[in-house]
């Protein structure tokens, strides 16, 4: 045994306050910057911050639904 469930407890909390709150002030201040009028910021619109947040996270998509598929069918041959 060498962890006790505290260790790992106060380690899961940790890493996941710290990641959670460093997500949102990154998140909260990229909407300034994007919508902000130059020189402050791109002065984009709500539906173009909204177009490019979606194209920006495509790639996670399509990385889970790549996973389920690879895992239930043959791709090119090969199995996972």
């Amino acid at each position: 045994k060498t962890f006790g469930i505290r260790y790992l407890i106060m380690i899961f909390l940790g890493g996941g306050l710290s990641k959670g709150v460093a997500d949102s002030m990154v998140t909260f201040a990229a909407q300034y910057l994007y919508t902000d009028k130059p020189p402050d910021g791109f002065g984009l619109s709500a539906s173009r911050v909204a177009a490019i947040t979606s194209l920006v996270h495509t790639p996670w998509v399509i990385k889970s639904l790549y996973g389920i598929v690879s895992d239930t069918t043959p791709i090119l041959g090969m199995h996972r």
